[in-house]
């Protein structure tokens, strides 16, 4: 049966060949999770991003924030993590 079909271009059925929308990756899945506020300040020496994980942040958010890492970074408490990005 084999031989009988093998000179035969094979049909492509819709269903099979159909792409996803160019703008979506994800098709139409909703987004999941926690909304992501990310706020930037550039100083002298530095980018600070600061990345929240609600929609609304507060200034006293913000600056609490700031002051624990100011501790973390504290030379006698070693509790600093540094990532290195690529």
């Amino acid at each position: 049966m084999q031989g009988v079909l093998a000179g035969r271009p094979r049909k492509r059925f819709a269903s099979l060949t159909a792409r996803k929308p160019a703008g979506s990756p994800r098709g139409s899945a909703p987004k999941r999770g926690a909304p992501v506020t990310r706020i930037e300040y550039v100083t002298s020496k530095a980018k600070v991003v600061l990345t929240f994980r609600k929609q609304s942040v507060a200034a006293e958010d913000i600056l609490a924030a700031l002051d624990e890492a100011r501790l973390k970074a504290d030379p006698e408490k070693r509790t600093l993590n540094i990532e290195r990005l690529r």
